[in-house]
């Protein structure tokens, strides 16, 4: 009898102890813990070729309400702007939602060729690996899990956030310095270009993609659209992906993701795609945007990222 209510006992404090998992309710993610901030960390190796400390920054967001010894998992977040414009935001209130979940985030920015001229193609796409080496180098200091790591990105960083997780291993385009990376387990990608060549169905055919792709004359400006292209490297075994896309979208086709959705399901690799009907170029309502950013929790859990 005096062991069983000891067991009773110790179940029932067991069960207190345990996390509630409060992101499932919208209402509680403005209450987050303001998370602990580093701003302007350069992240890219100095000895590397393309060294640009201006322009390869982030912040950390470190989780505020991560439990003592434990590690976080990380959301790596890359703003849009064609690969050329725009820059990642300045606070993390548009995190809430992940930092809710229990995701420390890396905010990153990234070379632009407006800013960097000669940062073409595949500038962006080394940054995003050397930010998952700066990832993994430094995942002590800043109590990352190391191998549990997620890449978000919007618009032109859903590219990079996709890219980043479908290349293999041995690919030409990550530096020498920037080969030992953090492990992804889940891409979120939010509207973002699959198909650079301008053949393909739903293509990206924005005069971006080529300006990207640097002034010609350049050796071979298709093979470097393909060699860019995430499509390129869809196959069993990479990660699981989130997608959300408007289907008014003007600036990145609709049928881009209608055409990785397919390209998935085909692999065999788990995904889930939300449609924001009437929505634009991320321009939607926020309630639209909370709908999305649940259903990417969720999707997060159901292939094991989150519990």
């Amino acid at each position: 009898m005096l062991r069983a209510s000891l067991f009773l006992f110790l179940a029932l404090v067991s069960a207190v102890s345990l996390p509630a998992q409060t992101w499932l309710d919208p209402s509680t993610w403005n209450a987050v813990p303001r998370p602990i901030e580093t701003k302007d960390v350069v992240y890219f190796p100095s000895d590397a070729p393309g060294y640009t400390p201006t322009s390869q920054l982030l912040d950390v967001y470190q989780n505020a309400a991560l439990p003592a010894g434990k590690a976080a998992p990380v959301l790596i977040y890359m703003h849009g702007g064609a690969w050329r414009n725009g820059q990642r935001p300045q606070s993390y209130g548009g995190f809430r939602a992940w930092l809710a979940a229990g995701f420390s985030v890396v905010n990153v920015e990234y070379r632009l060729i407006d800013t960097v001229p000669s940062a073409v193609a595949p500038a962006a796409v080394q940054d995003v690996g050397c930010v998952l080496a700066w990832v993994k180098r430094n995942a002590a200091q800043y109590h990352f899990d190391a191998n549990r790591v997620v890449t978000y990105g919007t618009s032109a960083g859903g590219h990079l956030a996709l890219l980043a997780a479908v290349l293999p291993k041995d690919n030409d385009i990550d530096l020498p310095q920037c080969r030992d990376q953090a492990k992804i387990v889940a891409v979120l990608d939010f509207y973002g270009p699959y198909h650079l060549e301008p053949t393909e169905p739903g293509a990206f055919t924005s005069p971006s993609t080529a300006h990207w792709m640097g002034p010609d004359p350049r050796p071979s400006l298709l093979a470097m659209e393909h060699k860019m292209s995430p499509s390129t490297y869809i196959r069993a075994g990479i990660p699981p992906v989130f997608q959300a896309h408007g289907d008014a979208d003007p600036t990145v086709p609709y049928q881009a993701s209608v055409e990785l959705k397919k390209d998935l399901d085909r692999a065999g690799i788990k995904n889930a795609f939300t449609t924001i009907p009437g929505g634009l170029h991320g321009k939607w309502t926020p309630e639209q945007n909370q709908q999305v950013q649940l259903d990417s929790l969720k999707f997060l859990q159901s292939v094991g990222v989150i519990p």
